[in-house]
């Protein structure tokens, strides 16, 4: 008994033995590898630490308490900052010169919102200088609670995307409201265009949404706008600004004028065209046309002369029955001085009558003289003039004129009887 008891107790003991000797030996084993990972660790901060002191963007290791625990060189760049500064101890979102804004919802909603669901953050800082930024923050959970936020200064973007947006609204607000058609085609379909181009063509903006342009075109002008467009796309000379009609959607005419350009629209060549309404214009030239042509006939085929002289009784004008009547083209005296072929006994009675005439703006006058033709023989001229310097379609004096030779002659034969 006393044997069974002893070789119990001997059995214990060594087992004791062994099972110390087993965790000496698994410490051991555990510290060896610690001291592994301790030589990983500082290979890894001797191939990282560089990178984060030259990063561009700063890079920040707080605890979830949000103290300091590591900061880069870039955060003291962008916000002033030194080590001594952040690495005070204190918490950094009880720093009420650090963040301008959100400084409470920041408390209340960090671990929320950064911590649990990593969403990024833009937050104004108060730099050391005084400067406020725009900070992004990205933030990432890491082992034991610790958060690596790494920020980047938005100041400039911000302000750039700003700009963009005001300049966007300018945009937008001189594209709807100017009095010019705007259309940018594609395709031959039309990938935008504003109001006043609707209230042209009748359609409304969405019905002209991606509808062909050519659709509106009048079919005497299509192959022609078509050349053109194409002409541009593959960027070959040809005039800006031209004239073509187009069909609104009553099928009423209308005559645009279009000045277009080459632009890349969505990585691909389209023409931005800016139309005007130019019906009325177009209407009033050609009544102008017919008008011109009316009264052109007229003054041609009148058997009266009809010219025009400046200020200085030079000849700016002459009808074609001036051959008739001076023996000379009407271009053949175009330039040339008018008193020069009047007769020496008249010239200065007309001089004078010429004198007082342009003085007087609208004023008509009458007068008889005698010229001399190309022949050699003299003409009885009786003239009508009327002072329309004042006229800026005209700028002269209009004389009407006709030769009364026969009838002077006549007269004269009817006095000596």
């Amino acid at each position: 008994m006393t044997s069974i008891c002893l070789n119990s107790i001997y059995s214990i003991q060594i087992n004791k033995k062994r099972g110390c000797g087993q965790r000496i030996i698994e410490l051991e084993r555990t510290e060896k590898r610690l001291k592994e990972v301790e030589k990983l660790l500082e290979k890894e901060m001797e191939t990282f630490s560089p990178i984060l002191h030259k990063a561009p963007y700063g890079v920040v290791l707080i605890d979830q308490e949000g103290t300091f625990i590591y900061i880069n060189p870039a955060f003291t760049r962008i916000t002033g900052y030194t080590l001594e500064d952040v690495l005070s101890g204190r918490n950094w979102f009880h720093r009420g010169n650090l963040f301008l804004e959100y400084r409470q919802e920041i408390i209340k909603t960090w671990k929320r919102d950064v911590i649990q669901q990593g969403v990024d953050k833009t937050f104004s800082v108060v730099c050391k200088d005084g400067e406020i930024k725009k900070i992004e923050f990205k933030p990432n959970l890491l082992d034991e609670g610790r958060i690596i936020l790494i920020f980047s200064d938005i100041t400039e973007r911000m302000r750039a995307e700003e700009a963009l947006r005001v300049s966007e609204r300018k945009y937008h607000l001189a594209v709807e409201h100017t009095n010019q058609g705007i259309l940018i085609v594609q395709d031959d379909r039309i990938e935008f265009s504003n109001p006043t181009m609707s209230e042209i063509l009748g359609y409304s903006l969405e019905e002209l949404s991606s509808k062909p342009f050519t659709e509106f075109v009048h079919p005497d002008d299509r192959e022609m706008v078509v050349e053109n467009q194409l002409k541009r796309l593959q960027g070959k000379d040809l005039p800006h600004i031209y004239l073509f009609r187009i069909l609104d959607k009553e099928r009423n005419i209308k005559w645009l004028e279009i000045n277009a350009a080459l632009i890349i629209w969505e990585r691909r060549r389209a023409t931005i065209n800016f139309l005007n309404d130019v019906t009325e214009r177009v209407r009033m030239e050609e009544a102008l046309r017919h008008s011109e042509e009316y009264f052109r006939a007229l003054i041609e085929n009148a058997l009266d002369v009809i010219f025009i002289l400046d200020a200085n009784g030079t000849f700016l004008y002459a009808s074609p029955s001036i051959l008739e009547v001076m023996g000379y083209q009407p271009e053949e005296l175009i330039g040339k001085d008018s008193f020069k072929y009047i007769h020496p006994e008249d010239l200065a009675e007309v001089l004078e009558v010429f004198e007082e005439g342009v003085k007087k703006p609208g004023t008509t006058t009458k007068i008889e003289f005698r010229i001399r033709h190309r022949d050699g023989l003299l003409r009885n001229i009786e003239a009508i003039a009327r002072n329309l310097l004042h006229v800026p379609a005209v700028k002269g004096i209009v004389i009407n004129a006709r030769d009364i030779t026969k009838r002077k002659k006549a007269e004269e034969e009817m006095g000596t009887l």
